[in-house]
């Protein structure tokens, strides 16, 4: 029992209190940037004086369930490209990739 009593009323270890600061820092950038950004932005977007590493910034959104909107491709069957030319002529070009 003396060593679950020292567990329980052990302090928090300034990892673990850095790691809540850093938590809300990577909320708060996720937040501002409409859910887009990821771990790799994240961590370029973080002040000079919080910088973490990228594994780090990871690991805290994963287990916070913090992850970046992805864009849903549709039409796997044709590729559409607009070139514009001048800014006058627009060209559409159909490009079969199957």
């Amino acid at each position: 029992m003396q060593g679950l009593k020292r567990i329980l009323t052990r302090p928090e270890s300034k990892r673990s209190m850095k790691n809540k600061q850093l938590l809300e820092r990577i909320q708060r950038i996720h937040r501002d940037t409409h859910e887009i950004y990821g771990s790799p932005r994240i961590t370029e977007s973080l002040p000079k004086n919080e910088k973490a590493s990228r594994g780090r910034v990871t690991r805290i959104m994963r287990e916070n369930g913090i992850r970046s909107k992805t864009k849903k491709v549709q039409g796997n069957d044709q590729f559409k490209s607009i070139i514009c030319l001048w800014q006058t002529n627009c060209f559409i070009l159909n490009f079969n990739l199957f």
